[in-house]
């Protein structure tokens, strides 16, 4: 699984910056992006990053959106993803982090506030699709839903407060 290193540059789009020496993907299995405690900063340099899970666990530098993050995969053969931010990450940019609607999707603030925008299973795979909250949320803006006549579940014991703008996609 790929953890980012920064040990080119501090480019999410640099293949060298990750221990494995490829990017993360959304369609190969093990291909989450992982930020760990020797993570440093990290800028989010292209318009394609993609990962299957997104895991900021114990990451205590910055990642600086300058584009948007998509997590999970398309591909039926891989459904589910989660995304987990850190309570001590910093967060710099203006980039979305948006989650494929594709079995469940886990999502984990850790109390920590999302300030840009935040896609609940909006980029739209052919399915019905689950969202497990597992704590509460504050994002600045919010989009739910797969829409085209596909159903959505929201699981969990949880308050999104929305910062800015909220918008849905309804069956």
């Amino acid at each position: 699984m790929p953890i980012f290193t920064g040990a080119v540059n501090s480019n999410w789009g640099t293949a060298g910056n990750w221990d494995t020496g490829v990017l993360p993907s959304a369609t190969l299995a093990g291909t989450d992006a992982i930020f760990n405690a020797s993570s440093p900063n990290c800028t989010v340099n292209i318009t394609t990053a993609v990962c299957r899970n997104l895991n900021f666990t114990g990451y205590t530098n910055t990642i600086t959106m300058t584009n948007a993050i998509l997590v999970g995969s398309a591909a039926a053969a891989n459904p589910g993803h989660t995304v987990t931010l850190s309570p001590t990450m910093g967060i710099a940019g203006t980039g979305a982090i948006s989650t494929r609607a594709n079995g469940t999707t886990t999502l984990t603030s850790n109390g920590k506030v999302w300030p840009n925008g935040f896609g609940i299973n909006n980029s739209f795979i052919a399915a019905n699709s689950i969202a497990t909250i597992t704590d509460n949320w504050t994002v600045g803006s919010l989009f739910l839903g797969p829409g085209n006549n596909h159903a959505m579940t929201l699981n969990g014991a949880f308050t999104i407060t929305v910062n800015g703008d909220f918008s849905y996609q309804s069956v």
